[in-house]
């Protein structure tokens, strides 16, 4: 949803400006190690909206969501953060890019996934943080660039 408002004002600002170019939302997953220590510790990083302590309970039992009460706001559902290896749609955001195309992409740091054995990933706000079982690389994925 933030990828779309940011695209809405980043398209009216260049109609505003008299420029034509084109601007995309990559929905962007990315790649993260199965064995990253952030699945063995108590998850921390918290996302989504408020919610009432009456919420957060119901949501804890109900959907085995952790969350974690923040004073004077309410309580949100915190999740494991893996550090990044790879970002999955690299290669369509490159391509987007080199065309001209203003992409706007990995927000929040994008959607954590894992590979498979198959080289196909799967969510990992679904893992449990106590998980350990080694996982392989994505085909086609490389390790992002330092310089």
């Amino acid at each position: 949803m933030i990828g779309y408002m940011l695209q809405q004002s980043m398209q009216e600002a260049l109609r505003e400006a008299g420029l034509d170019r084109p601007v995309a939302t990559v929905l962007t997953q990315t790649l993260v190690d199965g064995d990253d220590p952030a699945f063995t510790n108590p998850p921390e990083k918290p996302i989504g909206p408020f919610y009432t302590a009456m919420q957060a309970r119901r949501l804890e039992s109900e959907k085995g969501w952790r969350m974690v009460r923040i004073p004077g706001q309410g309580s949100r559902r915190v999740v494991p953060s893996p550090r990044p290896v790879a970002l999955v749609e690299e290669r369509a955001i490159v391509c987007l890019f080199s065309a001209g195309t203003i992409v706007i992409a990995a927000g929040g740091g994008g959607v954590p996934v894992v590979a498979d054995g198959g080289g196909t990933s799967g969510g990992a706000s679904r893992r449990s943080w106590t998980r350990t079982s080694p996982r392989p690389s994505l085909p086609g994925s490389s390790a992002p660039k330092t310089s």
